[in-house]
């Protein structure tokens, strides 16, 4: 069976602005996204009884995800960005995800909070910063129907 390939084009970036989920803004000018990893730590269950290494799974560490944005200095949710990298707020965030061919798209929501945003200049380019929000727990991957 094939699979439905897809653009990144769309992806969007939310940033909450009073920590509910209910009140988001997106981020304007993303360049670019990662995504929440959720590495397991590798728990060593090997006893005196075993013929080889045993491990089981340990907890989840989603780390942290990078962004990076054509920045406006004058944009409230840009300005906001600073605000959250000087302050440390954990918060909610969302990335949405266009899914190919069909109305609908997949919401990776988290809380967490900016671990650094600076900016990525040089010689004959558009003014870029870029940024990372460290995940603070689970990550949830929900399947929705667009709006």
């Amino acid at each position: 069976m094939a699979i439905t390939k897809s653009s990144t084009q769309g992806i969007e970036l939310y940033r909450d602005t009073v920590d509910t989920y209910l009140t988001e803004a997106q981020v304007e000018g993303l360049v670019s996204v990662s995504t929440p990893d959720n590495a397991k730590e590798q728990l060593d269950s090997t006893d005196l009884d075993s013929t080889s290494k045993e491990y089981i799974s340990g907890l989840g560490d989603n780390g942290e995800i990078s962004f990076s944005v054509n920045i406006d200095l004058n944009n409230a949710t840009h300005q906001a960005l600073i605000a959250d990298n000087n302050s440390g707020t954990t918060r909610y965030w969302k990335i949405r995800i266009p899914e190919a061919g069909v109305a609908t798209y997949t919401d990776i929501t988290f809380a967490g909070y900016v671990g650094g945003f600076s900016a990525d200049n040089s010689i004959d380019a558009v003014q870029n910063w870029s940024g990372t929000i460290v995940v603070d727990g689970a990550a949830t991957f929900a399947h929705a129907e667009a709006a």
